[in-house]
């Protein structure tokens, strides 16, 4: 078995940071490869226990230093991170480059050019839209469409996007993130005394927290026996804070910000959250900035899983998880009312928690199967490298 695993053709696996907390999804990409070894390169380690792999080579493991070398030195440390990485590269043998997040990945042309190997890019949120809409990393992103070999969308929208930027269509492949499903077995929800509404997402504009809120509020002047959890962390805590004292809802609000949660816990703190509530909530929207999802959030496919109904926007690829009536609920983006009556109509029929869960959970298994996806993963891997 060792000798058939060393005659593995090598990946790197590039990533800036690793691992980012909530970021696991890359992990999940390489850990179980049949066809390939893979190897994790990163400039900086942030938590070796948070998925943890055993072949990870990276540049240091100070977040303190990293901060200042990534702010007061960009320039002379994207030149040592690129030789650190060609130097690693050469001395394994790799023979692909699979790099993650495209505004990082423009930074790896000069390396794809060095070690004469083939690149893959996979986008996945603001780098698929925000970034897109800058005139100057417009030009960045067509001349690294130009040099790679590959590029991952998570929707159709984004291919599209990437299109109007000058990517090659054949050079597009639209690919969904697996989960594993089979740590986030069917539970069926019944409608108890308390209805408990879960959100998990970072605090940021393109999250719609807002528009929650505000829906919440109006739909607690009908049911008093509700309850909203806010698990997430970023920028806009205080603003979410101010809001839920302004439309007085602390008694029927919990907010857990993670950002002090070590990583591996706040995946305990997510799972159990899951099972301890009924309905979640993600009324995405596109943020001033152009930012959107880029494709269906993992908390969502991982929600679904579960069997709990899901209410969304159909936004950033999240249709493509959520099939209306189907195998979840969608809203209009950025809009109250609208929000409010998707979450008024699951509270006015229960009875509909079971089917649509029963379908998500199915829609789940055949098309987000974190196996089934890294089967269509490898096969991206074979068809670049067979015409290379």
């Amino acid at each position: 078995m060792c000798g058939e695993k060393n005659m593995k053709r090598k990946i790197a696996h590039i990533v800036s940071e690793y691992l980012m907390q909530g970021h696991s999804y890359i992990y999940e990409q390489f850990v179980d490869l049949e066809k390939f070894n893979p190897i994790v390169l990163t400039r900086c380690l942030l938590n070796k226990n948070y998925c943890p792999f055993s072949e990870i080579h990276f540049l240091i493991n100070s977040v303190k230093l990293y901060c200042i070398a990534y702010r007061v030195f960009p320039f002379l440390f994207d030149y040592i991170s690129i030789c650190f990485f060609e130097k690693v590269i050469k001395e394994n043998d790799i023979k692909l480059i699979h790099a993650h997040f495209g505004t990082f990945a423009y930074k790896l042309i000069k390396l794809k050019k060095n070690v004469n190997i083939p690149l893959i890019v996979t986008f996945y949120g603001v780098d698929a839209s925000h970034y897109i809409r800058i005139p100057s990393w417009r030009k960045k992103y067509k001349k690294m469409f130009t040099v790679g070999d590959k590029f991952i969308a998570l929707c159709d929208e984004v291919k599209e996007r990437f299109i109007n930027c000058g990517c090659p269509r054949e050079k597009i492949e639209v690919w969904d993130i697996g989960i594993n499903i089979d740590e986030f077995p069917y539970m069926e929800r019944k409608k108890g005394e308390k209805v408990k509404f879960l959100v998990v997402a970072r605090f940021r504009e393109k999250k719609g927290y807002p528009v929650l809120l505000e829906a919440f509020s109006m739909l607690l002047k009908i049911y008093k026996n509700i309850n909203l959890t806010i698990i997430g962390y970023g920028p806009l805590r205080q603003n979410i804070e101010c809001q839920i004292k302004e439309l007085d809802l602390k008694d029927n609000v919990i907010l857990i910000d993670t950002t002090n949660i070590q990583s591996e816990n706040f995946n305990k703190l997510f799972k159990d959250a899951l099972y301890n509530h009924d309905i979640f909530v993600l009324p995405s929207l596109i943020a001033k900035s152009g930012d959107d999802e880029g494709g269906p959030p993992i908390v969502i496919t991982n929600a679904q899983s579960t069997g709990m109904v899901v209410v969304s926007t159909p936004v950033g690829g999240i249709s493509r998880a959520v099939i209306d009536g189907e195998t979840g609920i969608l809203a209009e983006p950025d809009n109250v009312y609208s929000l409010f009556e998707k979450m008024k109509y699951l509270m006015d029929n229960p009875d509909l928690w079971k089917s649509i869960g029963v379908k998500a959970r199915k829609y789940i298994e055949e098309n987000f199967n974190i196996r089934k996806q890294t089967q269509k993963l490898e096969r991206i891997y074979e068809s670049v490298l067979k015409e290379y």
